[in-house]
């Protein structure tokens, strides 16, 4: 047994520290040279965590009232406010970091905490390590990872695994502990990002369907074992709290969301996940980038945001069950397979398109889902449900085959070799000593031409025909340079933004600006629009 613990522990140190090297440190070099991501989404991130350790330290009054989009308020609730890891950016931080170094430790982190946590949450469910380690080390840095460079916000979701978990053991036992973990972990999910909140959701909402339909008997004998005596009144308080914390975390993004018109169906539907995105590679990958890129690049709409395959193993794992199956008799698969069996394909069915079908648009329609502008975004849950399924396949093996565990052990190698991947210049990142030099000669001009008298700043771009990117690369430089010498600055970059802000966004001009400030009872006194050339 001892032995066992310590190749446990070997593996599982082994395979983190080789995945954050292989995953998050090459691409970002050797020396750290790189973030992965844009200008501008990556960037942003950057602001939000920053922003909140000046705020932890005293030099920022307000977490909501972000220095940008002025005189607008509640600036950071435009977005993912990352609010939930800051502490973790703050750590290093604290040990003298910059903040773009920081930044990069913290990305390392988010990768290590979706091993960690997901190995925990696998492993009190299957009760076997060697699985655990296998389906989380898919889930931390399998190559859908590579999909999502673009939207790190979605990196912290070691929660999800962890809700789930509590939940399932909630409605199995019955026991109310587990129902307060549950929500406390649904909080901190969301605390670490709205979008993978709602996410979660969903994943709860399915269990709340199909696991009284599949343990029906479980749950009556959790109902009938069920006393007021055994509930301690701190369950209940934790669950209260976890519900009324969730509120008010929620509390400021609807506020500016109110301002809004809802989100039309039409808008997000070339997001959906095609049946094809689940088998689309990204070019970068060793084993499939020209077996899976080319047969879906350029195919459809948005084709560049479906990177959603997560290798082979996870299907492999399915369909070795097939041959068990006729050995043991389908019938004597039991529950659990069929329960996760039945999760996979309903939590893929109802967020897939097929044609211009989807069942995503019922899902869409239930309060708050419409916040999620990318669909693509639940292969967050969806690979959850497909890593379960193929778990509880190695543990039929396990249960009915005394070598199995040596062949467990052989995936975990495998699960290396199927993710691996080029860098090059398809990896989506950029050079961070060009961001730090940037940001340096905006603040340089800042301190060289503002005059205090006036309350905020506005960025002039050249007037000339720029990309829509480059003028969000330009906003978000803008409002980093400001962030660092404690301005206030009417440049602005998001997810959304508020009314009226996008004809200052486009044409930094002073008739573009004059109409932003009158638009919220502003005037050009209280500017001073300085040009910007780079």
């Amino acid at each position: 047994m001892k032995e066992q613990r310590s190749l446990t522990l070997f593996i599982l140190i082994s395979l983190l520290l080789f995945g954050l090297y292989y995953m998050p440190v090459r691409i970002m070099g050797s020396e750290l040279s790189f973030i992965p991501g844009d200008h501008g989404g990556a960037r942003l991130i950057l602001y939000q965590l920053e922003h909140g350790y000046q705020y932890l330290i005293g030099n920022v009054s307000s977490y909501w009232n972000a220095n940008f989009f002025f005189p607008a308020k509640s600036a950071m609730a435009y977005s993912e406010s990352s609010l939930g890891t800051i502490l973790i950016y703050s750590l290093f931080r604290w040990m003298s970091f910059d903040d773009h170094t920081s930044f990069q430790l913290w990305i390392i982190t988010m990768f290590g905490l979706n091993y960690l946590i997901s190995f925990v949450a696998f492993k009190k469910i299957f009760q076997n390590s060697f699985v655990s380690i296998f389906i989380a080390y898919i889930f931390a840095f399998g190559l859908y990872n590579l999909g999502q460079l673009n939207h790190l916000q979605l990196l912290p979701r070691f929660f999800i695994p962890l809700t789930l978990m509590f939940f399932y053991s909630f409605l199995k036992k019955g026991k109310l502990v587990y129902l307060s973990y549950a929500c406390i972990a649904l909080f901190l999910q969301f605390l670490c990002g709205r979008s993978l909140g709602i996410i979660t959701l969903y994943g709860l909402l399915l269990l709340s369907v199909l696991c009284p339909i599949f343990f029906r008997n479980d749950i009556k004998n959790a109902i009938g074992s069920f006393s007021f005596k055994k509930v301690y009144l701190l369950h209940f308080a934790l669950i209260i709290s976890s519900l009324v914390a969730l509120f008010y975390l929620l509390a400021p993004y609807q506020a500016v969301l109110d301002g809004f018109a809802e989100r039309d169906f039409e808008q997000i539907k070339n997001s959906i996940p095609r049946l094809r995105s689940y088998f689309f590679s990204p070019p970068t990958s060793t084993l499939w980038g020209k077996a899976l890129f080319s047969h879906s690049a350029f195919k459809f709409d948005q084709w560049w945001v479906h990177f959603l395959y997560p290798g082979i193993l996870p299907f492999l794992c399915f369909l070795s069950l097939i041959p068990l199956g006729i050995k043991l008799g389908f019938k004597n698969l039991g529950t659990r397979f069929y329960f996760f069996m039945t999760l996979m394909l309903v939590g893929v069915l109802f967020t897939l398109r097929i044609g211009d079908l989807s069942l995503y648009q019922l899902i869409f329609s239930i309060p708050g889902f419409s916040y999620i502008g990318s669909i693509n975004r639940f292969i967050n849950i969806n690979l959850i449900f497909l890593l379960l399924l193929a778990a509880e396949v190695l543990i039929l093996y396990l249960k009915n085959f005394s070598k199995a565990q040596s062949v467990i052990l052989g995936l975990c190698v495998l699960a290396v070799v199927d993710n691996t991947f080029k860098v090059n210049w398809e990896i989506k990142r950029f050079e961070k000593s060009k961001s730090i030099e940037e940001i340096e000669y905006i603040s340089k001009k800042i301190t060289e031409t503002y005059v205090p008298i006036y309350e905020a700043i506005a960025f002039q771009f050249p007037n000339k025909e720029i990309k829509n990117a480059e003028i969000a690369f330009h906003h978000m430089a803008t409002m980093l340079a400001c962030q660092r010498v404690g301005l206030k600055c009417v440049n602005g970059f998001s997810e959304r933004y508020p009314a009226h802000f996008m004809s200052f966004y486009r044409k930094t001009d002073k008739q573009a600006l004059n109409f932003w400030l009158k638009k919220n009872e502003a005037s050009l006194e209280g500017v001073q629009l300085i040009p910007y050339y780079w």
